[in-house]
């Protein structure tokens, strides 16, 4: 008869709102028992039929007002037309009606729905109604009893201490069951944490393989786009299509940096490797990624950019590339029916401190680069969540959940904050907060060496890997060294140990069958005590820190390399050498 009246349990299920939804049901459920009562004693109590309406509509209120959400309103309003129908039996029958046992249930009620001030006013309530009741008897004539009588006292005392003690225990069931709810919520929140561990760490185990043989890939790569960049100004100067060629050789060597940038992030975010830092011009890094930006959304997509010259933020230009990449197609993504992406730069100056979605903002200057959608937009329960690992509400196979949550890091280990605002069918902005930094990036001089360079220094290169061993032959004889090069360290152990000191440095790769880099190094300068060292490596992270070389170690050459950066970190460190043995 009433499931019309009957909510769902409201979002935040509490053991609260349960017990109230349990309690206007209960009330709604004694429907029959008040159409007996009604019956039997109607005609002695004319009142008792408008009470009992009021009482069966305040519980439907009670069941709308759990249904909303506003509990304390509810437990206020079952509490109080529970004591009114009860009041009124028990003063117009007197003490001896059999509706005085029904202030239990009302204390009871009252422990479980309301606060220790409103159980105590219900309990002083009932005791004064009982009270009353026995004083001024409205049902008979006759001497009134005197409220302090034991007769009167006797059953008021009881009433209040064994209502008192259902109470208390009712009200430590419901403490009980609040705080089972809490511990499984927790229990459940460890575990899927437990969860995205466990895949962050598969996926670092897998970056870390990947990365190594991806990076020994790029080293050699990059040498030989050099080397043909050499060669080409050798053989093919004043040749018209020399500049062709360069060109074509730029563009393969800007893929192959990429790909290098890509790599070095996923070691980041899997957390195999320190995130890359430095110093990045926000609107120039935009205006640099616009055309790459354009050709990764579709054409149904207009994509407009509105920036001036911000300034300098302390991320990486690829930390910048990676924000604006994922942040304009998962904006492109929201829009399948096509739609407009706006990108903005602007300086912002916090007076104070300021909330945002994903943390706080302390007070100072802030480059905010802000991504707009026509799209979707995102419903408010997924808001929260949407910078979490691995979430994603794309169809299986198009996208990772990674995107954000990557965007994220880089973002907070700048000092900064994201926040997003959205509307249901009206689009999105992320708005990405970046400190202003004072320093600014003076573009880098190339680094020449001259052919000799070398002076027929002596250099032992040991690498497992046959194509990056050639470009490191190649690279350090035509810079005027004289380079024994061999893939397996334990000839290089026997070669080294014959040339004794006459060996000027070592270059070694740091992980290789049978004997590590670092373990190569400690047995030739067993014997050359001041032998400089240049570790090479692709693995970072753990790896690297079992064989005691540390990802910040001067003397690690990380994997994918340019000849440049070989030469220069090898000139280094003989001339650090050179200073030890001139003193």
């Amino acid at each position: 008869m009433f499931d019309g009246l009957r909510p769902s349990l409201p979002s935040e299920h509490t053991s609260r709102s349960v017990v109230l939804r349990v309690a206007a049901q209960a009330s709604l459920g004694l429907l029959p028992a008040y159409v007996l009562l009604s019956w039997t004693q109607g005609p002695e109590l004319p009142a008792l039929y408008p009470l009992l309406a009021l009482f069966l509509a305040g519980s439907g209120v009670s069941l709308w007002l759990v249904q909303k959400g506003h509990l304390r309103r509810a437990a206020l309003l079952l509490v109080l037309q529970a004591f009114g129908v009860v009041a009124y039996l028990v003063l117009s029958q007197g003490v001896d009606s059999p509706h005085v046992g029904a202030f239990m249930p009302v204390i009871v009620a009252s422990s479980l729905l309301l606060s220790f001030r409103g159980t105590v006013l219900t309990v002083l309530a009932c005791v004064a109604v009982f009270v009353v009741a026995a004083a001024y008897p409205l049902h008979e004539a006759g001497p009134v009893a005197h409220p302090l009588d034991l007769v009167v006292l006797a059953p008021v005392v009881h009433m209040v201490l064994t209502g008192g003690f259902i109470a208390v225990l009712m009200r430590s069931f419901a403490s009980t069951l609040e705080q089972l709810r809490k511990k499984q919520a927790e229990l459940k929140s460890s575990q899927d944490q437990l969860r995205r561990a466990e895949k962050m760490e598969a996926i670092g185990q897998l970056a870390g393989g990947v990365a190594h043989d991806f990076n020994n890939i790029l080293t050699g790569m990059l040498g030989h786009i050099d080397l043909m960049r050499m060669r080409l100004i050798e053989h093919s100067a004043g040749s018209e299509a020399a500049p062709e060629l360069d060109r074509d050789l730029a563009a393969l060597e800007r893929s192959a940096e990429r790909a290098a940038d890509i790599t070095r992030q996923l070691l980041t975010f899997s957390r195999k490797e320190s995130p890359e830092t430095g110093l990045a011009n926000l609107s120039r890094t935009l205006e640099q990624a616009d055309a790459i930006l354009r050709r990764l959304i579709r054409e149904d997509v207009e994509f407009r950019v509105v920036s001036d010259d911000t300034g300098f933020v302390p991320v990486s230009p690829t930390g910048l590339e990676q924000i604006l990449m994922n942040l304009v197609l998962n904006a492109s993504d929201a829009m399948p029916r096509g739609g407009t992406i706006t990108v903005r730069t602007q300086r912002v100056d916090l007076p104070r401190r300021m909330t945002v979605t994903t943390g706080e903002l302390p007070p100072g200057r802030f480059i905010c680069l802000t991504v707009t959608d026509s799209g979707e937009g995102i419903p408010s329960s997924y808001r929260e969540r949407v910078f979490e690992p691995f979430f994603t509400t794309k169809p299986v196979g198009k996208g990772t959940g990674l995107g954000l949550s990557t965007v994220l890091g880089i973002v907070q280990r700048s000092g900064g904050q994201i926040d997003v605002q959205s509307v249901l069918s009206e689009g999105t902005t992320f708005h990405v907060y970046l400190p202003l930094s004072d320093e600014v990036v003076a573009s880098e001089p190339l680094i020449t060496l001259p052919p000799a360079a070398g002076a027929g220094a002596l250099v032992l290169v040991c690498e497992d890997d046959p194509t990056i061993l050639g470009v490191l032959r190649e690279v350090l004889s035509g810079a005027g060294y004289d380079v024994m090069a061999f893939s397996d360290p334990a000839q290089a152990l026997e070669r080294g140990r014959a040339v004794g000191s006459d060996l000027s440095l070592l270059i070694t790769d740091v992980i290789m069958p049978n004997l590590s880099g670092p373990e190569l190094a400690q047995a030739l300068q067993a014997g050359h005590p001041e032998l400089p060292v240049l570790f090479m490596s692709g693995y970072t992270g753990g790896l690297l820190e079992g064989l005691g070389i540390d990802a910040r170690d001067p003397r690690l050459l990380v994997k994918p390399f340019t000849p440049r950066d070989l030469l220069a970190r090898v000139q280094e460190s003989r001339g650090k050498y050179s200073e030890v043995h001139s003193r």
